[in-house]
């Protein structure tokens, strides 16, 4: 088929676009398989949705754009602080609305909404985290660079996990 045949073409989104309401809808989707596990009472649900209107705000709310180009280093950095300090709102927002959800629940559910978040985003098999390299050798998590694999999947090279960064000990020379 060639290239310029439009018999039969599809409408193609935006990839950018797609990937959004993608990223959305399992958003949504999550959100909602966590409300299921937390069975949210009626007096808890107003927590709950400002927790999630935060977290949607913070992950995927309206970023901050300029109507020209930065001209050079100086507005660069200015805009990053704009950003960051947009950023930083958002975060604080999110960490109050956390609190107040945290305020309603029980202690079941704030064990089953710990234990969501802390694994949220992880694969089967994820060694690392938000702004972690994966993998042994690289900076993270359990066997990455700061680990030694102490904790990784080579248990067994636990006890030679820091020698290749501790001094030989020096050889006594007998003198006898």
């Amino acid at each position: 088929m060639a290239h310029g045949n439009t018999d039969g073409a599809q409408e193609h989104q935006c990839p950018v676009v797609a990937s959004q309401v993608n990223k959305e809808d399992m958003m949504n989707a999550r959100f909602e398989g966590i409300a299921r596990m937390l069975t949210l009472e009626a007096n808890q649900k107003a927590a709950w949705t400002a927790y999630v209107d935060a977290s949607k705000t913070m992950h995927m709310g309206p970023k901050k754009t300029w109507d020209r180009p930065a001209v050079d280093t100086q507005d660069r950095l200015e805009r990053r602080i704009e950003m960051q300090t947009e950023g930083t709102e958002q975060l604080k927002a999110f960490v109050k609305a956390r609190a107040e959800l945290l305020k309603v629940l029980n202690p079941s559910q704030k064990y089953v909404l710990e234990q969501t978040e802390m694994t949220h985003g992880k694969m089967s098999g994820d060694m690392g985290g938000h702004g972690k390299m994966m993998g042994k050798g690289m900076m993270g998590g359990k066997g990455g660079m700061m680990d030694h694999g102490a904790h990784g999947a080579d248990k067994a090279d636990a006890g030679d996990a820091h020698q290749h960064h501790q001094a030989a000990p020096a050889k006594k020379e007998s003198k006898m």
